[in-house]
């Protein structure tokens, strides 16, 4: 791991509070795949997949120390392109 990484995130737990942040993450993981099922879901939170604080944006995190994430973040950076989420319902 690089030595500029302070903290890692672990793919939310699939929920109804957390079904659209759970698609993104999905999508943001894997964009050729497709697809962002809720089995798909279950099985990357399963497996403790993870992402550095590399992939998040500065305003989705606790603090400065950038080693917790908001319960609303969702990874973004040049590589995908997100839409506009809004934790709002």
């Amino acid at each position: 791991m690089h030595d500029d990484v302070k903290g890692i995130a672990r793919f939310p737990k699939p929920a109804l509070r957390n079904l659209v942040r759970c698609e993104l993450w999905t999508k943001y993981m894997f964009p050729e795949s497709g697809e962002s099922s809720f089995t798909l879901q279950m099985k990357l939170h399963n497996e403790h997949r993870i992402l550095c604080q590399k992939h998040f944006n500065g305003a989705d995190f606790t603090d400065e120390s950038k080693k917790k994430l908001l319960r609303t973040a969702v990874p973004c950076d040049n590589v995908y392109e997100l839409p506009a989420y809004s934790a709002e319902p």
